[in-house]
């Protein structure tokens, strides 16, 4: 039976924990080692200055116990996600035992989560991203041993699945503000759709249009609105002042039907390698398609359920982060 050094966050809920979860079902023993017990959190300005002073304390402290957990426990794997607290020298160290190093990357750039994931990236044995564009933009940030793949989000069994819930809710969404999202958002909202929106970063938005945003919502509360709603939006993230693309898909790609949830997702060439366009979710381009399809599909109730079914045994079947690890398995073997 192996041993596996998680680097990530550990809570229901999270991407980290779903991979950590697959981990052990797989029959891994799995170390976690949390950067959120070592940093600071909090909010506010007295916050943000106190941070600016004494990040770098805090830094120290996780990378040190990085280390000391690790000759602990001697691991036969290294997995890494994000990683955007490690220090280069940190993850060079780690490098150097010989075993795989990996790195799992959820965003669309390397760049703007901070100064350590470009400078840390070469001295990984193994780098999956979710994003297929990194294959070509971070080939020449590899090392001489190190190898880049392409492996998608999935969706965690102890989360995202089917609630039976009444479906209370008309149309939602969840996901944190980006600029295009907001303006797809305020064209439903002026075009009277019964909408209701979950997620972080609103603040502006929701002056801007009179409209109350909810919190962000996590692990069972996700999965809830999921099930509690008729239709579940699925909008990509165009990638901010460092990204060479944005997303063509996203976790929630995988969340939602895995939820048994009805997704009306923005379309992609990426997203039908996936899911059936029409028998397993549906799509739309433009906020003239996406105003037909929720009038249309609020008013089908059948063929919603339909699809809706067939999304969630296709992602049951397919697209799981246990499915995933499967894959990552075989390819480092």
């Amino acid at each position: 039976m192996k041993k596996v050094y998680f680097l990530g966050v550990d809570w229901f809920g999270s991407n980290d924990g779903a991979w950590i979860n697959a981990l052990r079902m797989s029959n891994y023993i799995v170390k976690t080692v949390s950067h959120e017990k070592f940093l600071p959190n909090g909010k506010g300005n007295l916050f943000r200055v106190f941070s600016k002073t004494v990040r770098s304390i805090f830094f120290k402290q996780y990378n040190k116990a990085v280390l000391e957990e690790l000759r602990k426990f001697k691991p036969d794997l290294i997995f890494v996600f994000k990683g955007q607290f490690l220090y280069p020298e940190t993850v060079e160290r780690l490098s150097r035992l010989s075993i795989p190093t990996i790195l799992i990357f959820p965003d669309t750039s390397i760049y703007e989560h901070g100064p350590f994931i470009s400078k840390s990236f070469k001295y990984y044995t193994h780098v999956f991203s979710t994003k297929k564009f990194h294959l070509k933009e971070l080939a020449d940030k590899k090392g001489p041993s190190s190898k880049l793949n392409y492996l998608p989000h999935g969706f965690d069994l102890r989360v995202h699945r089917n609630l039976n819930l009444p479906k209370t809710i008309q149309t939602s969404f969840v996901g944190t503000f980006s600029s295009y999202k907001g303006e797809v958002l305020s064209n439903l909202i002026k075009n009277k759709i019964d909408l209701k929106v979950f997620g972080n970063s609103w603040s502006k938005w929701s002056i801007k249009n009179r409209f109350n945003v909810e919190l962000a919502r996590y692990g069972d509360e996700y999965a809830e609105i999921i099930c509690s709603s008729k239709i579940n939006l699925a909008l990509l993230y165009e990638g901010g002042s460092k990204s060479i693309a944005g997303d063509a898909i996203t976790s929630r790609t995988f969340h939602i039907p895995a939820a048994c949830g009805f997704m009306l997702h923005q379309r992609s060439e990426e997203l039908l390698n996936y899911f059936e366009e029409g028998k397993e979710i549906e799509c739309f381009n433009g906020n003239e398609e996406l105003l037909d399809k929720i009038k249309f599909y609020l008013e089908n109730t059948n063929s919603r359920e339909k699809i809706a079914k067939n999304g969630w045994l296709r992602a049951n079947n397919e697209h799981g982060v246990h499915h995933r690890l499967r894959k990552l398995i075989n390819y480092l073997n």
